[in-house]
């Protein structure tokens, strides 16, 4: 189970990064080696799982993007 999360938090980490460097955001390959795909604080172990935003996404829920919600909420 820990290996099925780090492999899936690994997948949406590199879609972040990628997400980043398109939009110029500095992601620098050096303060990557740093970041770690072990956290599990947002995975539900009790067996509730909702597909319907990742079928929208090709697979992939959609990735939470601060700067969206600022432009949403003013």
């Amino acid at each position: 189970m820990i290996a099925a999360i780090a492999l899936w938090n690994t997948l949406y980490m590199e879609r972040a990064v990628d997400h980043l460097r398109a939009r110029d955001v500095a992601a620098p390959d050096a303060l990557l080696a740093h970041l770690s795909p072990m956290g599990w604080a947002h995975v539900s172990l009790t067996g509730d799982y909702l597909w319907t935003d990742a079928a929208a996404a090709g697979g992939f829920r959609p990735l939470n993007d601060p700067a969206d919600r600022l432009y949403r909420a003013a």
